[in-house]
């Protein structure tokens, strides 16, 4: 490469001065010389690097803690953590101060984020509840390895509790639904029959949880006045119950398919008087007033309309649960007996009658009565026998095959009559008509048979009725 003459001149005085260095030049004992400065300054760097840098202790504070089992002999033996939010939340503003002793060229730069701090769950472990596990430091920068730490931890250990995560299934069989009320006095709710789908589920948790466990109740968290059965679905509220009811914590613990429906069933119910009516009294008879003697269940009065207040009835509580049926129910004040009382089955000193409570289709005896004795109170009443001749009985309405006769015709039949004194004293033998309709006769056949006879009164009395029925022996043969 040419340069200008302006600056080659220069270059080339410059050559001249500059001595050349020739390594040739260097006796042996020079060359020792120099090897000899080399090692001594190694050995005085060694020395300074040895007492001008000794070892140095690297404080370093605020280190979380690593809580992880995962690929460690705790989760070989099926353990895992149990904890509550409370424990999570701890665990997660838990701090740990380390002091790591070495060489300051080995940890003279160390930060805390060149080591992590974690639980040894690879440490002995006999058993599950709650145990104390050492802290460890490991690093997590090749330039320094994890078995040369020498360190101290702040704390050194953590207590942990461990257990054993199953799967057992429990039973669904309590629903609360404490802001679930009827919607008025006759709307009651059946608590015994609230029914819940499904009825059993799988859940999963610590042992010694589930061994606590007995059954689930499902939280109804709707706010409602029923006026009739209702279902509610998508229920994700539940508590899990020991074997007394009581509520055990779910921390840790998951149910498989919890999501519930849960139906509350209703019915309808009114608290009634009991009554009863005569069958088919005669006309003109006082069948209030007779009903004013007639007691249920021995001294429970029929509601007549004309109570102080103080009178004792037999109730009934009528129950359904066909919302349909309640507008019925809504109508009724009292209820009375399908079973009539024939006036001739009331006597004085008689025995008590017992009828069957039948009610209407739908509906239900919620007072679980079953039946009622029906009593006649005689106070005021007496009884009176007259008697009447077989020939004044008429014979009516039988059937042109055959032919009817009284087996005594010239004979008397006597006849209780029961009333007031002052109305039996207006009535005379002579009064009473007496009359056998044949087309009611039992199975009309050749033969002689008992048959009830109907005794007229006069209309002079509405009082007094006949009991028992009277009966007289008729034979019926065909006609020739």
């Amino acid at each position: 490469m040419n340069l200008p003459e302006s600056i080659g001149a220069p270059l080339d005085a410059m050559k001249k001065k500059l001595p050349r260095i020739r390594l040739r030049k260097l006796t042996r004992s020079e060359v020792l010389m120099m090897i000899l400065s080399f090692a001594l300054a190694l050995l005085v760097w060694t020395y300074a690097a040895q007492t001008v840098s000794p070892d140095i202790t690297q404080n370093l504070k605020n280190l979380p803690v690593n809580v992880d089992l995962t690929g460690s002999r705790a989760e070989s033996y099926g353990l895992s953590l149990l904890l509550s939010d409370e424990d999570k939340d701890a665990l997660d503003h838990l701090r740990v101060a380390c002091d790591i002793k070495g060489s300051r060229t080995a940890i003279g730069g160390l930060s805390g984020s060149d080591v992590e701090v974690y639980v040894d769950f690879d440490s002995a472990l006999n058993r599950i509840g709650e145990q104390e596990l050492p802290l460890k430091v490991r690093s997590l920068t090749k330039k320094l390895r994890t078995d040369s730490l020498d360190c101290s931890l702040t704390p050194d250990h953590i207590t942990l509790n461990m257990d054993r995560f199953e799967k057992q299934t429990v039973r669904v069989t309590n629903a609360l639904c404490t802001k679930i009320t009827s919607a008025d006095d006759e709307t009651m709710i059946l608590t015994d029959e609230i029914s819940i789908e499904p009825s059993t589920v799988e859940i999963t948790g610590p042992s010694t949880r589930l061994s606590e466990i007995d059954h689930i109740q499902v939280v109804v968290d709707a706010e409602e006045k029923l006026n009739q059965t209702k279902t509610y679905t998508n229920i994700t509220n539940y508590q899990f119950l020991d074997s007394s009811g009581n509520v055990v914590k779910g921390d840790a613990v998951s149910a498989q398919g919890a999501v519930f429906s849960v139906q509350i069933p209703v019915k309808y119910s009114r608290v009634l008087p009991l009554t009863i009516s005569l069958k088919t009294p005669p006309a003109g008879f006082d069948s209030d007033w007779l009903l004013e003697h007639i007691r249920l269940n021995g001294d429970c009065k029929l509601p007549l309309g004309n109570d102080d207040g103080s009178t004792k009835h037999l109730e009934i509580a009528i129950e359904t649960r066909d919302p349909a049926l309640k507008d019925n129910l809504d109508e009724l004040e009292t209820y009375e007996l399908k079973d009539q009382i024939p006036l001739s089955s009331l006597t004085i000193g008689g025995a008590s009658l017992e009828r069957t409570v039948q009610l209407e289709d739908g509906f239900t005896d919620g007072s679980n009565i079953g039946s009622v004795m029906i009593s006649l109170d005689d106070t005021g009443l007496t009884s009176r026998t007259f008697w009447i001749k077989n020939s004044d009985i008429q014979l009516m309405n039988g059937s042109a095959a055959y032919k009817y006769s009284l087996q005594v015709p010239t004979g008397n039949t006597a006849i209780t009559l029961i009333g007031t004194e002052e109305q039996l004293d207006l009535i005379e033998a002579e009064d009473l008509a007496a009359s056998i309709n044949l087309f009611n006769i039992s199975a009309p056949s050749e033969g002689t048979s008992p048959q009830p006879f109907t005794v007229t009164l006069p209309d002079t009395v509405s009082r007094v009725w006949v009991s028992p029925l009277p009966r007289v022996n008729i034979t019926v043969s065909l006609a020739g």
